[in-house]
């Protein structure tokens, strides 16, 4: 859903409005902290994705940096977003899981119910990160920082690495309604969920 007034509002607003590919994955707080990665939910509770590769990825990215990530788990290899989501989330009740018959039950339904071991996504989910903040601003729950400036922040936070688990999401600036409803158009014609507008400010 959208508000068109609301948009056409940003758009007198602001010079131009940045465009995210919503891609509707697992939602993923990551808390670098110089060598070591804290993960968190929406709802603040911590997950554990032990031995996953985007782990092994953003321990690279956290040395010498004390930040916050937003972002989502997807797995681009799986086109349909509701499959990809329930193996995501199933993934997830897995590393998380203390019980070992729970754990043992889970493993055999996901064998049963997509075809192959559990373990062997632990290379195929992505981290896909659209907004960095440091540590010190996550904890106040307050940023001035603008979108457009935390956005080369996180460029600059990968600097030349080159990852293959985790990613910044796919965005764009947009100068027009008319052009956003065509990118709309156009993502949802390749059955992805939509898009997200926001203010550069």
């Amino acid at each position: 859903p959208f508000n068109q007034k609301k948009i056409e509002k940003m758009f007198r607003d602001n010079e131009y409005l940045i465009e995210d590919l919503k891609e509707d994955g697992l939602f993923l707080n990551a808390t670098l902290n110089n060598g070591s990665v804290e993960l968190t939910s929406r709802t603040l509770h911590y997950l554990k994705f032990e031995g996953y590769d985007f782990v092994t990825d953003l321990l690279t990215l956290s040395k010498g940096e004390n930040v916050v990530l937003n972002g989502e788990i997807v797995i681009p290899s799986i086109p349909d977003r509701l499959i990809a989501n329930g193996i995501v989330s199933r993934i997830s009740s897995y590393c998380n899981e203390s019980d070992e018959k729970k754990r043992a039950k889970t493993e055999k339904d996901f064998l049963i119910d997509f075809g192959q071991d559990i373990n062997s996504f632990k290379d195929k989910l992505v981290y896909s990160i659209w907004d960095v903040v440091p540590y010190k601003s996550y904890v106040q729950m307050e940023d001035d920082t603008p979108l457009h400036e935390r956005r080369v922040n996180l460029n600059f936070l990968f600097g030349l690495n080159q990852f293959s688990n985790i990613r910044i999401v796919q965005c764009k600036g947009v100068t027009s309604y008319e052009q956003l409803m065509r990118d709309f158009a156009n993502v949802l014609s390749e059955g992805k969920e939509g898009l997200v507008v926001k203010s550069p400010n």
